[in-house]
């Protein structure tokens, strides 16, 4: 909207020395505006389809107007299609879930959701049709196949290690459909009040790390994620503070990996800030009558790792994290870095 506003004001200075008087809206037409991402993981499909809107005024004033940027439900047939096998999902709408305020209007929030599996290794066409209008507007993506991952291993009895400034390799295979790969390690542990026991607070800590992208979606590529083993202690010194009250129990760790289809990788990459002189970006889509996004994801957890006995007793003694207040409830009392 903020790239449209400027291009009119531009033209509008241009033409102001030629005409007194200057139409700069062209014909209405109606643009589907579509952002969907199937995921295999979720019980739940959202797809939210709003539509593009002109007029003369402030567009900003425009914008905030529900009936501007929203279609009526009723008007709007929604369905997904496996393309394989020829099966319909349809799509309903739901008003259930609130939406920040903003620029845009907030109230109602209409989206479409299923509760319908969806299949992995798959490929969906998304139908949207104004029932009214004669307007459809249709996209097509693959969803992500599972993938098998090495390091850390599933096994529970594999324990974590990070006791050294060694590079911690996280190894997996590629999935097919898969090119943006994202981990967040995330860490638990439970926050207990020294003077009340039974005041106790379960939180967590989500480590990121930069995405990285497979050469091709075929899969079966190997891909690995190093980094400084010890950077586990920087990364917690940095997110937790040290309280004389509280004392804080280790708990489990989770790799959370979330891959997105090229569609989602290219819809990505063109959106990132820009670093050169040149701002101004492409608008980029794949839905054919609108505009938008529609592509997939994917998320794999592998969860409940817990430290090495090396490892929990850095966070709890360490340099580092040493002052937090961290204990390791597996030791038995008397050991300094028992919970007891």
């Amino acid at each position: 909207m903020k790239r449209t506003v400027f291009i009119l004001a531009s033209i509008t200075s241009l033409f102001c020395a030629c005409s007194e008087k200057t139409d700069i809206t062209a014909d209405w037409q109606e643009i589907p505006v579509i952002y969907g991402l199937l995921n295999p993981y979720d019980s739940i499909q959202y797809i939210r389809i709003n539509r593009a809107f002109l007029g003369d005024g402030d567009a900003t004033v425009m914008a905030g107007v529900a009936d501007s940027i929203n279609y009526t439900p009723g008007d709007l047939d929604v369905n997904i299609q496996r393309i394989e096998d020829g099966s319909l999902i349809h799509l309903t709408p739901d008003l259930s879930l609130p939406k920040n305020a903003g620029t845009f209007a907030n109230v109602p929030n209409i989206l479409y959701k299923t509760t319908t599996p969806i299949q992995k290794n798959s490929n969906y066409q998304l139908v949207v049709k104004n029932i009214k209008s004669g307007k459809t507007a249709t996209a097509k993506t693959p969803t992500i196949d599972g993938f098998s991952v090495s390091t850390p291993s599933a096994n529970p009895l594999f324990s974590i290690d990070f006791t050294n400034n060694a590079f911690y390799r996280v190894k997996w295979i590629s999935a097919k459909y898969g090119k943006l790969y994202n981990l967040t390690i995330r860490f638990h542990y439970r926050e207990v009040d020294k003077n009340n026991t039974a005041d106790t607070t379960d939180k967590y800590l989500d480590w990121s790390f930069p995405d990285e992208s497979s050469t091709s979606t075929a899969g079966g590529e190997t891909m690995e994620l190093p980094f400084t083993a010890s950077s586990f202690y920087t990364m917690t010194a940095s997110k937790v503070k040290p309280d004389i009250n509280l004392k804080r129990v280790i708990g489990k760790l989770d790799f959370m990996f979330t891959v997105a289809s090229e569609e989602l990788n290219n819809y990505i990459n063109i959106n990132k800030p820009s670093t050169g002189i040149v701002q101004d970006k492409p608008l980029y889509t794949n839905i054919t009558g609108g505009i938008g996004i529609f592509s997939s994801r994917y998320t794999q957890v592998i969860s409940n790792k817990i430290l090495n006995q090396a490892s929990a007793d850095s966070l709890c003694r360490g340099s580092v994290t040493g002052l937090l207040g961290f204990c390791d409830p597996s030791l038995p009392p008397g050991n300094a870095c028992s919970c007891n």
